[in-house]
C-alpha cells in the first residue's frame, strides 16, 4: 500500500530511499477578507445617507415655506377681520347718533316729511347723505360709508320711519365695497384678424 511517509514510496528494500516532505500552507483568504471588511459596501451606504439628508432638507424647506405662507395669510385675514369690525362699530355709532338726533328733533310723526331739511342737515352733520328719491310720506333713506382701509369701505343705507308712533329704522344695505380704482394694466395690441391684405 502506498504510504507517502515511507522512506521508499515504491517499497524498496534500501533504507536510503527518497523521502517526501509535505508542507501545509494555511489559506490566507479569510485574513484578506477580515482586513478589507471595513471598506466593503461603504459607498452604497454613503449614497443612501446623502439621499436621505437631501430629502429631509427639501421637505424641511417645503414645510417652512408652507408655514410662512399660512402665517402671512392668517395675518392678512386677521387684519381684514379687525378692520371690518372696527368699521362696523363706527357705522353702528353713526347710526345711533343719527337716530338719536332725529328722535330728539322730531317728537311727533305727524307731517314729519316737512322736517326733511332738518333730517338732511342731521345726516350731513354725521357724514351721511339722504336720497331725494327716497324722501316720502312714510320714510327717509340715509346712506353713508365707513372707511375700512385704503381700498375698502363699509357701505350702509338706512330707512328711517315711524312705526306705531315710534321712530324706527330698517337696514337695507350693510356690506363691503371697493373704494379704490385699480389699474389692471390693460393695453391695446394689434391682433391678426385672420385676413390677408395683399393690396396694402
Amino acid at each position: 500500500m502506498y504510504n507517502p511517509y515511507d522512506a521508499d514510496p515504491y517499497g524498496g528494500s534500501d533504507g536510503g530511499g527518497h523521502q517526501i516532505h509535505v508542507e501545509y500552507k494555511r489559506n490566507n483568504i479569510f485574513k484578506r477578507k477580515k482586513a478589507g471588511s471595513a471598506t466593503v459596501n461603504a459607498g452604497g451606504a454613503i449614497i443612501i445617507i446623502i439621499f436621505v439628508v437631501l430629502c429631509l432638507t427639501i421637505f424641511g424647506l417645503l414645510s417652512f415655506t408652507t408655514a410662512f405662507a399660512d402665517k402671512k395669510l392668517a395675518d392678512r385675514t386677521l387684519k381684514n377681520v379687525q378692520d371690518y369690525y372696527l368699521a362696523d362699530t363706527a357705522a353702528e355709532q353713526t347710526l345711533a347718533a343719527i337716530y338719536n338726533d332725529i328722535y330728539d328733533e322730531i317728537k311727533s310723526p305727524s307731517d314729519w316729511i316737512s322736517y326733511s331739511p332738518v333730517m338732511i342737515a342731521i345726516a350731513e352733520k354725521h357724514g351721511a347723505e339722504t336720497s331725494e328719491s327716497f324722501l316720502g310720506d312714510e320714510f327717509i333713506a340715509v346712506s353713508y360709508q365707513t372707511q375700512m382701509n385704503d381700498v375698502q369701505a363699509l357701505s350702509s343705507e338706512i330707512l328711517l320711519f315711524y312705526n306705531n308712533g315710534k321712530l324706527d329704522y330698517k337696514i337695507t344695505q350693510w356690506n363691503i365695497i371697493l373704494t379704490a380704482d385699480f389699474d389692471y394694466g390693460y393695453e391695446e395690441f394689434d391682433v391678426w384678424d385672420g385676413g390677408f391684405d395683399f393690396w396694402e
